[in-house]
């Protein structure tokens, strides 16, 4: 490896190359108690407030996984698990929360997008969930039902959603939709906007201070 380079991901993430496969067999390369690696994975890891996958691996539970400092791709299993190292398993992703995650990755995006194209304000993602996103806003915001025609507006268009990686850098990855933006993101994604489904925002204020823009899925 080249002085200053980053190491190679243990784990294939084939969550990447193709989001809608959610059933698949892996090797297990490791097992440390209740921490598992896979050779190739279609779990989207926990990772900067925005929440992965669970499902199964073989017969056990698998409640999240996240990337650690060492680059490795780690699957939290019940501590029950019968998983063996060097076996092979079946691994099943949980649909509904996928596309919960999905849909809510998206919602984020837009509403980022659309507030970045009606107010002035400034933006930072919050958490990502099934259930709904997180936007938090500098400044107050006032234009909340302009902000929920504009996301439904590009919602209706039903535009193609493209995602790419650096090519010097796998990690480093891309979303974008013409006419609307490009912004780098490392989460999984529908393949058009028109797949966003019901949704509401709302605006509150943390105890903090801080203003939030709230998006929940319906």
């Amino acid at each position: 490896m080249k002085s200053g380079s980053r190491p190679t991901l243990t784990t294939r993430p084939l969550y990447y190359l193709d989001p809608g496969k959610l059933l698949f067999d892996a090797r297990v390369l490791r097992v440390r108690g209740s921490q598992v690696v896979l050779d190739s994975s279609c779990f989207s890891p926990d990772l900067r407030g925005r929440a992965g996958d669970n499902g199964t691996i073989g017969s056990a539970r698998m409640f999240g996984s996240e990337i650690t400092p060492q680059d490795e791709h780690v699957h939290n299993l019940d501590t029950t698990h019968r998983v063996l190292e060097g076996t092979r398993v079946s691994c099943l992703v949980n649909s509904e929360r996928r596309q919960g995650l999905m849909r809510a990755h998206l919602l984020q995006h837009l509403i980022r997008f659309a507030i970045q194209s009606i107010s002035s304000c400034p933006t930072y993602p919050g958490h990502v969930n099934a259930r709904g996103c997180a936007v938090f806003v500098e400044g107050y915001l006032e234009e909340l039902e302009q902000i929920q025609q504009w996301v439904a507006s590009v919602a209706a268009d039903n535009a193609p959603i493209y995602n790419w990686a650096d090519p010097s850098d796998s990690r480093r990855r891309f979303w974008h939709v013409d006419g609307i933006g490009t912004a780098p993101c490392l989460g999984v994604h529908l393949d058009s906007t028109g797949r966003l489904g019901s949704f509401e925002i709302e605006r509150i204020v943390t105890n903090s201070g801080q203003v939030c823009t709230l998006g929940h899925l319906q």
